[in-house]
């Protein structure tokens, strides 16, 4: 039971990662509509990227109190456990995931960078780009974590399945 949770908590936070991102995506079509509508808009948008971003931030605290326990089970079944030492946010290429997250990170920040040097204002090319260079830079942190080796772990061996 422990394991499946910490998998349902982990593919949660993904999620979460994600809406938080895509939250911003309306902001698109903002140009075009009244006064009144971008009013009502902004706030929209602002209020479910927090919104998400905290949900993502939640997810990882009942993973961290299930890790431990989860340790001590992956030893009694013999599988090594090397955790992670550093945070996930200052680790980079800990494994194949974070490998693409960290180019797809490090290759949309230059494409932000261009845009901004370039002094490009449009809202179509602007707003999709920083959205998708978020959620590459928040996948980066949740994929060179220690909760993703052990997630790893856990889909490796399926102990998620048998709980």
């Amino acid at each position: 039971m422990r394991a499946r949770r910490f998998v349902h908590l982990h593919r949660l936070s993904f999620a979460a990662a994600a809406l938080s991102a895509g939250s911003l995506l309306p902001l698109i079509w903002a140009d075009r509509l009244t006064e009144a509508g971008r009013q009502r808009l902004l706030p929209a948008c602002g209020a479910g990227f927090w919104l998400f971003f905290a949900l993502e931030l939640l997810t990882l605290l009942p993973q961290a109190r299930l890790r431990p326990g989860l340790e001590t089970v992956l030893e009694k079944v013999r599988i090594p456990w090397r955790g992670s030492v550093g945070l996930g946010a200052l680790s980079f290429l800990k494994n194949r995931d974070a490998l693409v997250c960290d180019g797809l990170a490090l290759l949309l920040t230059a494409a932000v960078l261009t845009l901004y040097l370039c002094r490009v204002q449009a809202a179509w090319a602007v707003i999709p780009t920083t959205a998708a260079c978020l959620l590459a830079w928040n996948l980066h942190a949740l994929t060179n974590g220690r909760h993703h080796h052990l997630y790893m772990k856990i889909q490796k061996q399926k102990l998620h399945k048998g709980e």
